[in-house]
Order: structure tokens, then sequence, then C-alpha cells
């Protein structure tokens, strides 16, 4: 008689992986569920998302706010974090290594962003971060049409509304130029969002331009000019309408991948550059004198950063502080004493949220542009790098109202990688084809020879 070979009991962590991979493959198996496209939690996260979006772009805007928008930022907490955590789990979770590769660093993740909210009561950036995060495996190509279409369902409206006097269209002189705010909150946000609205549009087209792209990018950018004077912003825009129209050459596409690493270290490079900066902009200082004297605008960025810097200094997870600008107002503040906000997106950020939240964003931002390196994708490198340019001067790269491209770090982008390998393809093909003409050329050239 054989003897039984007792089986060992699976524990607590093998239930919970076995419960949860029998709920993935219902879920996955469920007829309505593949329909509506639910297989991955890809529809109830782009309705989570549209709804954060929206309500961020309504915050820049001149739209009179609606009341109790601290209780709806709690109740979108407490949904937000139900829905993504179980999109997390259910999800996101294939294998039993993801526990320890996806969970915990989100998780972790999760408790610096509440300690730093502990500091302002942020539930903002709580929410940014729980989007971030549930962007995994998630189309980035639905999640850039999106916000294109919310992007135009606020533009034009609150545009015509401010030109028909319904909506406020606060107007500033600068240099002696008169900039409109066309119904938002100041003329370089109202730039600002055509300029991420274009980067989407830019990332849709894979960085290669037709002539009517680059129609659209230059009318734009004259309007913007026209009306708002947003140099930085119409600066940028102009550079993702030059790599639009090069990218469409082969030898210039590889060169600009052989520096693939002025792209992977742009974020730090410019985070470091900022920081340099305003330590050196001090009184007495020949650089602080001559920006002043050629670039006055540009002068208080790195005065108000300094002073803020000097009051605030160095902090593990950000201090609290008030931030002054001239945005939603035509009041005059006095820029010397009264005007506290800063625009530089790296000294802002360190500053606002801490040295280990700073640390790890870069961290993660550098990772995401070396694996973006590693799978050629020009476009998104570019693109990434304008706007690591544009945010050396503007305070837009964590502000989830304009830069939704921090949702790139965990979702789904093979839209680029696939693009990039249709591109060799074809190159491959218009090669083979441009071989083929030359030698049908020849032979009718030796042809020609024979018969005379």
């Amino acid at each position: 008689m054989e003897a039984k070979i007792p089986q060992k009991k699976p524990d607590l962590f093998e239930e919970l992986f076995g419960i949860q991979q029998r709920i993935q493959r219902k879920i996955s198996e469920n007829q309505t569920v593949k329909k509506l496209h639910l297989q991955n939690g890809e529809a109830i996260y782009l309705i989570l998302f549209s709804v954060f979006y929206s309500y961020c772009y309504y915050r820049t805007t001149m739209i009179e706010k609606a009341l109790m928008i601290e209780m709806i930022l709690t109740t979108l907490i407490g949904l937000y974090c139900a829905l993504i955590w179980a999109k997390v789990i259910i999800f996101d979770i294939r294998k039993k290594k993801d526990f320890l590769h996806i969970l915990l660093p989100e998780l972790a993740g999760f408790v610096l962003a509440m300690i730093v909210s502990s500091n302002y009561n942020m539930e903002y950036l709580i929410l940014v971060y729980l989007l971030v995060i549930g962007a995994r495996n998630i189309d980035f190509r639905r999640i850039a049409v999106a916000s294109i279409i919310i992007s135009a369902a606020f533009i034009i409206p609150v545009t015509i509304l401010s030109l028909l006097g319904v909506l406020p269209d606060l107007v500033y002189y600068s240099n002696g130029s008169m900039r409109h705010s066309l119904g938002f909150l100041s003329p370089t946000d109202y730039g600002a969002h055509f300029f991420f609205v274009l980067c989407a549009y830019f990332w849709l087209r894979n960085g290669r331009f037709r002539w009517y792209d680059a129609a659209l990018f230059a009318v734009i950018t004259a309007y913007v000019f026209f009306f708002c004077v947003a140099k930085t912003d119409c600066t940028c825009i102009l550079a993702l309408l030059l790599s639009g129209i090069l990218l469409r050459y082969k030898p210039v596409a590889d060169f600009l991948l052989r520096i693939k690493w002025v792209y992977i270290l742009s974020f730090v490079v410019l985070a470091a550059a900022a920081l340099i900066v305003v330590l050196l902009y001090y009184p007495g200082n020949p650089l602080r004198d001559i920006m002043y004297v050629k670039m006055n605008s540009t002068h208080y960025r790195f005065e108000v950063a300094r002073k803020m810097l000097q009051k605030v200094g160095l902090t593990p997870f950000g201090a609290t502080f008030f931030e002054l600008g001239i945005g939603g107002t035509t009041d005059t503040i006095d820029m010397d004493t009264d005007y506290t906000f800063i625009d530089i997106s790296y000294i802002k950020i360190l500053l606002k949220y801490g040295v280990i939240a700073f640390a790890a964003f870069m961290t993660v931002l550098t990772r995401f542009m070396y694996k973006r390196s590693e799978a050629k994708d020009i476009a998104t490198l570019i693109m990434m790098f304008i706007i690591a340019v544009n945010c050396f001067m503007a305070h837009h790269l964590i502000d989830f109202s304009y830069n939704i491209f921090i949702l790139m770090f965990f979702a789904d982008l093979s839209h680029g990688e696939k693009s990039e390998a249709d591109r060799l393809l074809s190159d491959k093909e218009e090669k083979n084809k441009h071989e083929s003409k030359q030698k049908r050329k020849n032979r009718k050239s030796i042809r020609s020879s024979v018969t005379r």
C-alpha cells in the first residue's frame, strides 16, 4: 500500500492570488465586457480621466467657480481610489511577481503622495498620481484623442464667450505689447493650452507632418502670438512644426536617434541648470544684471524663484507657502515685493513637493525616456524634450490642466513603436522600388545601345 504524500496547504498569498486570477478570468471571458472593451478597464479609466481633466481645464478659465469644490474633490478621491486600485489589482496584476514589481512600488508612491499632500491638503496631487498608475496598459492614443476633444470643447466656446463679452478678457501690457487672455486666467495659460494640445496632435501623427499639418501649426502659432504674445509657447510650437517636417527624412530621424542621451538626460540636466541659475541669481552677480536688462520678464522668473528658495529652503516632503501671481486679475501688484508665483517647473516641484518626491519624479522621467530611446520612439523623445525645455520657463510640468503626458509612464505606447516599424518597412519598400526602377532603366539603356 502506497503512502499518501501530504499536499502542501496553500498560504494566504497563494489563495489571494488564486481569487484574483479567477476574477480576472471571469471578467475577461464575459461577453458584455468584451463588447464594451472593458477587458483591461480602459473604458472606465477614460471616463475617470475625462472627468478630472475637464475639471482641471475648468480651473484655468474665467468661468465662475462652482460651490463646494472642496467637497467635490473629496468625493472624487474616494471614488477614484476605489476604482483605480480595483483596476490595478484586477487587471494589472497578471503574475505573482507583479505584486512585488507593480503593486508594492505603486503603494509606496501613493503613501509618498499622501505625505506630500498633507502640507497643502492637495487632493489634486493624489488624483493625478492615481491616474498615472491607473494608465498602465491603457492605449495612450485614446487618452490623447480624449484630451484634444476636451480641449476643443473648452477653448472654442470660452474664446467665443470672451469675444462676446460674456466672459472677461483680461488684457495685460508687457514691453509695449497688448496680451489677451480670451476667457482664461492669463495669456500664457491660453498659449500653453494650445502648445500641449498640439503636442498630443504631434504624437498622434508620430511626429511626421503632411503639408496641412504644418499649415495648421503655422496658423495656430500666428494666432497665439498675435493675441497672447506667448513667446515661450509659440517658440515650442514652432519647434514641433520643424520636427514634424524634418522627421519625414530618414537620415535626419536616424541622426536624432543617435543623440538619444540628449533626450534621456534632458529633464535632469535642465532641472540642475534651473537650480544653478537660481542659486547664482543674487544681487550683484553679472548674470542677474544681464538678464534684468536683456530679458526683463525672464528676470522675474528667476528672481522670484531665488527669493522663495531662500525663504522656504529644501525639505524632504515639501513645504507650505503662499503664491501670489497675476493670473485671473488685472489688479496691479508690485513685482519686486508682492509677486511670489514660481513659474519654473523644476523649482516649484522641488520646493512644493520636497526633495524625495522630486528625486523620484526625475528618476521615473529619466527611466521613461531611456525606455522610449530603446524602442526608437523618436516622436515621443522629441516631444518630451520640447516639453522639458518649455517647463524651464513655465510651471506646467506636473500641472494636469496642461500636461497629460505624465500618464505615458505606464500607458501602452505601442502606437509609436508600430509606426516606427511601419516607417522602416516603408523605407525598405521604397528602396527596393527605387532599385527595381534603376535596373529597368539600365536594361532599357543596354537594349538601346545594342539596337544602335
